[in-house]
């Protein structure tokens, strides 16, 4: 019995290391996976012209489509073909389509210079300067109705309500970007 057992490992180890050479390799699995997130992305950046976007797409397809979900293969097959077409790009659920309006851009510009004014707030200021950017559609505003909204649920105009309705509306505006 001591015999076989050195044998059966021997054979276990044999077949184990066969079967992990036919495996498909996660560092090619995961490239390809993050070349199909460039070019979907791609598609989504107007900057980015169309002839780009198709480049990017046939790359993926000639060299990057081993291993990967036969659902991706054809949405790129689909991406090269929309694009070959002229189709207009795909568009995110809930973006805004088109320029803002002159009065909703001002709006916004007045509301963040009057932030940007506002330094009697320490934590307000460290805000600010951590800022990623303007934010993007109409969040600043949402964030400042939810900031207005909880100041007055402070009750006896409380210095501690307000300061955590400020950092309320801190943190919507990290979720902005």
């Amino acid at each position: 019995m001591r015999a076989s057992l050195p044998r059966f490992a021997r054979a276990f180890a044999l077949l184990s290391t066969i079967a992990l050479g036919c495996i498909p390799s996660h560092r090619l699995v995961h490239e390809g996976d993050v070349y199909f997130e460039r070019c979907y992305g791609a598609d989504f950046d107007h900057r980015i012209a169309q002839s780009q976007r198709e480049s990017c797409w046939q790359a993926w397809i000639a060299h990057y489509t081993k291993h990967q979900p036969a659902h991706r293969v054809d949405y790129a097959l689909r991406r090269v073909e929309a694009l070959q077409n002229g189709e207009p790009p795909p568009e995110l659920p809930g973006m805004v389509t088109g320029a803002l309006g002159e009065k909703q851009v001002e709006a916004e510009l007045q509301a963040v210079e009057q932030v940007a004014n506002n330094n009697t707030s320490s934590l307000l200021a460290a805000t600010a300067d951590g800022d990623g950017g303007v934010v993007p559609n109409g969040c600043l505003h949402f964030c400042n109705e939810y900031e207005g909204a909880c100041n007055a649920r402070c009750q006896g105009a409380s210095h501690a309500c307000f300061v955590g309705c400020e950092r309320e509306r801190a943190i919507c505006l990290r979720g902005c970007h």
